[in-house]
């Protein structure tokens, strides 16, 4: 079992005071808002968005990272505190039916762009989360769903260069209402819901396995063969926050670009919505996936393997999904893993 003593002592989330407002207040207040000032009209605020497919995660404070004693811990040290604002987020990972609503494309047609073989198809269905999305495809999904909307869409892309060597800029202009990625602050804040375990269910791999498919439990039987497959979104435990498949099925975009480690945060501590690396291509990505393993239990699913003293046949460790794992794809990597999410400022 891991130590929880090593884990953060806590997480403290911002709270808001509501008090009564007389109606007659109210009244006086829209009235004066109908006057003409002489100012052109604010732009309307967003609606908010449907409960049943977004969770409003009130913004607040948390430690970053793993502790020292995650032995398999590679790129998520040292530990920091990370204040993040308030914002919407998606329950469940945009499904296939949602890509191809917005972009007008089946999953079979996602995978034969990413030039991928029919040996990593993972599965077709509404519910099904889309995969073989680049960071690229997620950046465009989110600015169609946003025009779709009528909301100001978060990304400014620019294209240039020519046929031999294109390039392709993203801009994000944080006053937008529109639809985006979450920040890698954002998402593990998310993912964490509020406690300090491995998992957001727990530290073991029992404890995993209750909210993620992953490779121990995503096999079906396809043609007579088992294979590892995508399974529908919010059919796992959701997190403390209503939040499902923030572990497993397939892996989630982040916006920010990839640092190696947080040093430079930890020397700044506390931070406020960072946003990664200002330069470099490589993007961050979240969560764990379908096909990916844990090897560092024993088979009981809760004891943790000394990795100074493993069992025989034990070679390395392995675990790509608790709250604080990152590493980094290309962002034209179509996958037949990679997934995501969305999200919204408040």
């Amino acid at each position: 079992m891991a130590d929880k003593k090593n884990w953060p002592a806590g997480l403290s989330v911002n709270g808001k005071m509501r008090g009564f407002v007389p109606f007659s207040v109210i009244a006086l207040v829209l009235t004066l808002a109908g006057c003409d000032s002489g100012n052109s009209d604010p732009e309307p605020q967003a609606p908010v968005p449907d409960e049943a497919k977004y969770v409003l995660v009130e913004g607040g404070s948390y430690l970053r990272g793993s502790p020292d004693v995650d032995f398999v811990a590679v790129n998520e040290q040292p530990q920091h505190e990370v204040t993040v604002s308030s914002f919407y987020i998606g329950k469940y990972e945009v499904t296939q039916k949602e890509w191809e609503e917005i972009m007008g494309l089946t999953v079979e047609e996602q995978q034969a762009i990413s030039g991928q073989g029919a040996a990593n198809f993972r599965g077709s269905g509404d519910k099904l989360p889309i995969n073989f999305v680049s960071w690229k495809d997620a950046v465009e999904f989110c600015n169609r769903l946003s025009k779709k909307e009528g909301l100001s869409p978060a990304y400014t892309v620019t294209t240039g260069g020519d046929w031999l060597v294109p390039t392709w800029n993203v801009e994000w202009n944080r006053a937008a209402n529109g639809w985006r990625l979450p920040t890698e602050a954002e998402w593990e804040y998310a993912c964490r819901a509020g406690t300090t375990t491995r998992y957001n269910t727990g530290d073991t791999e029992n404890d995993l396995a209750e909210a993620a498919w992953y490779a121990k439990n995503s096999a079906i039987i396809v043609e007579g063969t088992s294979k590892q497959m995508l399974h529908a979104v919010g059919t796992k435990t959701p997190n403390e926050w209503g939040i499902y498949d923030m572990h497993g099925n397939v892996w989630e975009w982040c916006y920010d670009r990839y640092v190696a480690n947080y040093d430079d945060y930890a020397a700044a501590a506390p931070v406020t919505d960072p946003i990664g690396a200002q330069e470099g291509e490589n993007r961050v990505i979240r969560g764990g996936a379908f096909n990916n393993t844990v090897n560092i239990f024993a088979a009981d699913g809760t004891t943790l393997i000394d990795p100074k003293n493993p069992p025989q046949g034990w070679t390395s460790a392995s675990d790509f999904f608790y709250c604080a794992r990152r590493t980094q794809f290309e962002p034209s990597s179509r996958g037949q893993n990679n997934g995501f999410r969305i999200v919204r400022s408040k």
